[in-house]
């Protein structure tokens, strides 16, 4: 499902926005607030999983991982431990997007350097991303 199809603007969206609006109900604030934030995070892993679940996979690491570094961070009184969490935290974010989002492109470019073509080419299969 895409932000533009038809399903999610005139299904998906509609219907979030309409319980999470009537979640305004519940009296307790905290209560209505650990609810609504529960059926946000379900409704987004719901959009999410529509793309794949393999992609779902994803997401629940990314979210693990930002959790866990961020419940370290809240527990550790040291300056010095809560910014070396925070970079591996960091660092771990960025590995993951840069392998999801360049591998292919990296794979290209050692493919092409391996096949020993001209630069011509190389140049051409590089820069119109051909094999992505």
């Amino acid at each position: 499902m895409l932000f533009s199809s038809m399903i999610f603007l005139w299904v998906f969206l509609p219907v979030v926005i309409i319980v999470n609006y009537l979640l305004n109900i519940i009296s307790d604030k905290q209560i209505r607030i650990r609810v609504k934030n529960i059926f946000l995070l379900l409704a987004s892993l719901f959009f999410y999983a529509k793309g794949g679940t393999y992609f779902l996979c994803i997401m629940l690491f990314s979210i693990c991982l930002n959790f866990f570094g961020g419940y370290l961070i809240s527990k550790t009184d040291k300056n010095l431990l809560k910014g070396v969490v925070l970079f591996f935290v960091i660092v771990l974010n960025l590995l993951v997007l840069g392998y999801f989002k360049y591998f292919n492109m990296i794979v290209l470019i050692i493919e092409q350097l391996m096949a020993k073509t001209d630069t011509k080419t190389f140049i051409y299969n590089i820069l119109s991303m051909r094999g992505t």
